[in-house]
């Protein structure tokens, strides 16, 4: 038999059960429960049913249970605790079984919100609490809360309508939410005051009316000065100072302002209960006399009669006359030969300063004499001197201090000075004085008149002592330097580069790869002043790069053979340092249909490269300087000429030729198909001559952007679209001064 449970949630969670044959229109059977919200259904499984109807229904209470599991809705449905709620949007439960998204009763809104369930259980900006005011809301704790104040004034805060409110000064909320100030008070430390008449708070809070010794009033927030306390008056009339006048006791305002009391002398006038009286003595001072008229007459620290004190008489001194010091009774002053030694004014001057034990003074003893013996003459310790010691300085203290054996000042007795001595000085021994040189000189002569007359530290016959004479240097000259045999200078192009006198000036800096042209300065070829290349041989300190090769049967270097659109460099291996520098080469240019020319360059890029081809003659791109035969015009960048020299930058210019710093067209023959003709170049320095066999097509040209550095030497040729063989022999480079080649 079907039987069917038809079920709906009530408010009160109420459970309806209909029981038919075929559906829930026919024959119905209810019963209402109620569902108590506990963690479990297990109270819904003791429904009074028996038989197959009560498993029946125990069956489909089961089934509900899963059916209405908590949060099964999204949040909005039913739930009888915060743990029934599953959607993280709304995890707290309502007291209606509803899940929300939050709940004041221990409101879950993040630090700086409130929840606020009259406008639908939302987080709301404001404060939950007086602890979220004052810090313990997290980070934005009292700040981020829409209060009047924001929460960042100095009191404790309080919550208030969800704001920060500073219930110390807010005159809505004095003292604690909602104690409102009447009309007119301000809040001031929590307390409604009337500022308008309050003294420590007139006209705001804090804002006290104060004088000093005196009084004031508040009238409509306004202070004003009342009277002053008794005894003090305003003087000065200045009210910001108050009452500041004590009329009572100031002998300068006594009884009234601008009466003064006259001066005491040796004392200070008073002013006692408003009236002048006699003050006080100044220290040191006494009124004996008890006459005011003469003030404070008696000096207490020096009147034997009344010494520190009136009435104080000293009495009489043995040996001596009383007398009356800081106020103390002393022996006073002595009698010649005596002293007063025990400070006992009962025993006066009791002691005899004549003796040894007390010689011119209390206690002053005649020590023991160094070298001699002590004695107390006219109050003065004396010695008597042993034999070889004198009291030069007549001090007894010392005793006999002077030992007239060493001492170079007393030497034999008092006052016998050594004399000086030419580069050293004079010793004293036995009595005698002796000579002694200086560090670095010697008395090689033996003669005392002319002293220590040799410097050992300079001296080639006496270099470090008497007779030790230095000897020859190797290509050089010796000397003698700090005591010591040395180099003193080298001979031409010699140098002493390791610093030993014994190889003298062993290094040929002309030659010495170790030393080219300077101490130190090593070369990884050779060292020298001259690049010579006949190229009867294969060079191999050079590089042949792009379309250059060597022509063993011709022995040239051949720059571009009878090709067209050709471009060579031939180029020394090593970069050289520049300054100045001189150049021959020979060259042929010819044989085809009129190629671009020939180069000399120097560059600093590298020893492989080759410029553009062309009229780029092979050596425009670089960076550096050349001199070109050219043989092609190109109508550009004032290449005008098929027979010309130029002194170029080897920057291109527009994008092909070098750039040209200096042209000649007017040379007295023919480039090419002209047989061989010797170049010369000189560099003085950046200015420029080049000859043609001979004659010269370039006089003294400076060329602007050259400066001295290390550079890469060689040539250059190019074709383009027609063709030429190019090619140098008998190439020599000089320098003016030895370096690495």
């Amino acid at each position: 038999m079907l039987r069917t449970l038809c079920r709906s949630l009530l408010p009160l969670l109420v459970v309806s059960f209909s029981f038919t044959a075929t559906g829930c229109d026919e024959e119905v059977i209810e019963e209402d429960m109620t569902i108590q919200p506990k963690p479990d259904l297990a109270s819904k499984k003791d429904l009074s049913m028996g038989g197959a109807d009560k498993g029946m229904v125990e069956e489909d209470m089961a089934e509900e249970e899963a059916d209405m599991a908590p949060g099964e809705d999204g949040g909005g449905g039913a739930c009888m605790a915060d743990g029934d709620c599953m959607d993280p949007a709304k995890p707290r439960c309502d007291k209606n079984g509803v899940c929300q998204a939050c709940l004041a009763d221990m409101d879950n809104c993040p630090d700086g919100e409130y929840c606020d369930e009259a406008n639908g259980f939302v987080c709301a900006k404001g404060c939950k609490d007086d602890k979220a005011c004052n810090g313990g809301g997290g980070a934005d704790a009292g700040t981020d809360d829409g209060g009047v104040d924001g929460g960042m004034m100095g009191g404790a805060l309080a919550c208030c309508d969800h704001k920060c409110i500073d219930v110390a000064m807010d005159n809505a909320n004095c003292g604690k939410c909602g104690g409102a100030c009447n009309m007119g008070d301000s809040c001031c430390a929590a307390a409604c005051i009337d500022s308008q008449a309050d003294i420590k708070n007139c006209g705001g809070c804090g804002m006290a009316c104060a004088f000093a010794n005196g009084s004031g009033t508040c009238g409509k927030g306004m202070c004003a000065f009342d009277k002053c306390t008794m005894g003090f008056d305003d003087c000065d009339k200045d009210l910001k100072n108050g009452c500041e006048a004590d009329v009572a006791g100031d002998a300068k305002n006594c009884g009234a302002c601008g009466t003064a009391c006259d001066p005491v002398p040796n004392g200070m006038a008073a002013c006692m209960g408003g009236k002048c009286a006699a003050g006080t003595c100044n220290m040191g001072f006494g009124d004996c006399d008890k006459d005011a008229k003469n003030g404070c007459e008696e000096d207490l620290a020096v009147s034997a009669g009344n010494c520190g004190a009136c009435g104080t008489s000293c009495m009489a001194v043995a040996n001596g006359m009383p007398a009356c010091m800081g106020g103390m009774c002393t022996a006073g002053t002595c009698n010649k030969g005596f002293a007063d030694c025990d400070m006992d004014d009962k025993t006066g001057c009791e002691t005899d300063v004549t003796t040894v034990k007390d010689c011119g003074a209390c206690g002053t003893v005649c020590a023991a004499v160094a070298n001699g013996s002590a004695a107390c003459t006219a109050g003065k310790c004396a010695s008597a001197c042993n034999v070889g010691f004198d009291d030069c300085d007549l001090d007894a203290k010392n005793g006999c201090e002077i030992d007239t054996g060493s001492d170079g000042k007393n030497c034999g007795a008092c006052g016998t000075v050594c004399g000086a001595v030419a580069n050293g000085s004079s010793t004293c021994t036995k009595g005698a004085c002796v000579a002694t040189c200086s560090a670095g000189y010697a008395d090689c002569d033996k003669d005392p008149k002319n002293g220590c007359e040799i410097n050992t530290n300079t001296d080639l016959n006496n270099c470090g002592a008497c007779a030790a004479k230095c000897g020859a240097v190797a290509n050089g000259v010796s000397g003698c330097a700090a005591g010591k045999c040395a180099v003193a200078s080298c001979n031409g192009n010699f140098a002493d580069c390791d610093k030993d006198a014994a190889t003298g000036c062993e290094a040929n800096t002309d030659t010495d790869v170790k030393n080219c042209g300077a101490c130190g300065n090593a070369c990884a070829g050779t060292c020298g002043t001259a690049v010579s290349e006949t190229m009867a041989v294969l060079p191999t300190g050079w590089n042949f790069n792009g379309n250059a090769s060597y022509d063993a049967a011709a022995k040239t270097g051949v720059l571009t053979p009878v090709l067209t659109n050709q471009a060579g460099t031939i180029l020394y291996k090593r970069p050289i340092k520049t300054d100045s520098f001189d150049v021959s080469y020979d060259f042929l240019i010819g044989g085809g249909t009129g190629g671009d020319g020939i180069g000399f360059i120097i560059q600093k890029n590298n020893a492989v490269a080759v410029g553009t081809g062309g009229g780029g003659l092979g050596i425009s791109g670089f960076t550096g300087f050349g001199v070109e035969l050219d043989t092609y015009d190109n109508g550009v960048c004032g290449d005008a000429s098929s027979n010309h020299v130029a002194i170029d930058n080897l920057t291109p210019c527009g994008g092909g030729p070098p750039t040209p710093l200096y042209v000649n067209n007017n040379l007295p023959f023919q480039l090419r198909n002209s047989g061989w003709h010797t170049c010369t170049i000189k560099n003085d320095a950046g200015v420029f001559t080049v000859t043609l066999d001979g004659t010269t097509v370039v006089s003294l040209q400076k060329v602007d952007g050259y400066a001295p550095g290390t550079f890469y030497y060689g040539f250059g040729g190019a074709t383009g679209g027609s063709t030429d063989r190019q090619e140098i022999r008998n190439v020599k480079i000089t320098f003016p001064s030895p370096r690495c080649l």
